[in-house]
């Protein structure tokens, strides 16, 4: 799936900014909530590397220094001087916010952008520039329908104001026919029935509320929002965890589990499916498991060209570099006099491996 390629979906970071400042934050003055919004969406700027300098760079920068702790609070220092420079411009109050305080509410939206991040299997570098190590946390596939189920029925229950149907009944119609369009087709007729089902019990919570919405009651309704969000966080975990059990237990017999990488991938708008990878030596297997039925379904091996004496020759290259620095389950083989570098994590896209590098082989020594 093409969504692969960037980082946990801009609407679920902007609703997670805007859920925070409705749980009471948005008290303290017009200025946070702006201040979230934009904060929990900023490390992503870092996507402006692929149409500048193409592929191989957005491998080797995208999720990398904005989306580490120094970038973060780098990030946090420019942001608290922008808000600060507008509130003195154009806030007419006779106080400004204290330059700790807006550091404070932009770190916790660069905060968050971060850990969403850090739930799927795309992973993060936190401790650049220092250590370039991946964590990965094989729970949330980047565009998570529940996420936005939970945040967005939240914050349309939560409207202190009058609620403005229109762009709510927009971003509805949007996300249901991702959900009834993709979901359907791998879950059958599961989760367009809970999502429907989620959204009925959303249009029933605010009927209850009865028109605006007292702002102590709407901060509690925010708070209850994410507490939902925690658990739904856990419930994640755990069905990743057991999915990848299943996958240890099937191959517990077969090679030396010391010799095994395993990763676990989410599958779009399914959170009980999952694509388990095991990586030996000389072989990758993946595995289709489905949690809720209790099944596990293998499917054809590959055998990647890593021991390919081409490989070293194909190496010496910027592509080569930004693919050994990002690839999970690094994958080699041959075309003709290229070699295509890729990850085993985006071999079954539906439309390839995006992240594949196509590195041209420099004639053999000798010749």
């Amino acid at each position: 799936m093409a969504l692969d390629f960037g980082g946990m979906d801009n609407l679920t970071h902007t609703f997670f900014g805007w859920i925070c400042a409705r749980a009471g934050l948005e008290r303290q003055g017009r200025w946070v909530l702006p201040t979230l919004l934009v904060s929990a969406n900023l490390p992503d700027a870092d996507i402006v590397v692929s149409p500048l300098y193409g592929g191989a760079a957005y491998l080797q920068h995208h999720r990398g220094i904005t989306h580490s702790f120094v970038g973060i609070v780098a990030q946090a220092v420019l942001v608290s001087a922008a808000v600060l420079l507008c509130v003195r411009m154009f806030n007419k109050a006779p106080q400004t916010p204290r330059l700790l305080h807006v550091f404070a509410i932009a770190l916790l939206g660069l905060c968050s952008h971060l850990l969403l991040d850090f739930l799927n299997s795309y992973g993060v570098r936190p401790w650049l520039p220092f250590d370039t190590r991946w964590y990965y946390g094989d729970m949330a596939f980047i565009v998570d329908p529940w996420m936005w189920l939970i945040f967005g029925g939240t914050l349309y229950v939560s409207t202190a104001d009058r609620v403005r149907v229109i762009p709510w009944l927009l971003l509805t119609l949007g996300t249901t026919a991702v959900v009834f369009l993709a979901g359907a087709r791998l879950a059958h007729w599961l989760v367009p029935f809970l999502w429907s089902l989620g959204l009925v019990l959303v249009i029933v919570l605010r009927l209850k509320e009865r028109g605006a919405v007292p702002a102590d009651r709407s901060a509690r309704l925010a708070r209850g929002g994410l507490a939902v969000f925690g658990l739904y966080v856990l419930m994640l975990f755990a069905l990743s965890r057991s999915a990848e059990a299943r996958v240890v237990a099937l191959t517990a017999g077969t090679q030396p589990q010391t010799d095994v990488i395993f990763s676990t991938h989410p599958l779009p708008g399914v959170p009980w499916r999952f694509r388990v990878i095991a990586e030996r030596q000389a072989q990758i297997d993946f595995f289709e498991v489905d949690v809720l039925r209790a099944t596990v379904q293998q499917r054809k091996p590959y055998f990647p060209s890593l021991k390919d004496l081409a490989l070293a020759r194909a190496c010496n290259t910027a592509a080569c570099c930004a693919w050994r620095s990002f690839a999970r389950h690094p994958t080699a083989e041959r075309a003709g006099d290229q070699m295509i570098l890729g990850d085993a994590r985006y071999r079954y896209n539906p439309g390839g491996d995006w992240s594949a590098q196509r590195v041209p082989l420099p004639p053999e020594p000798g010749r």
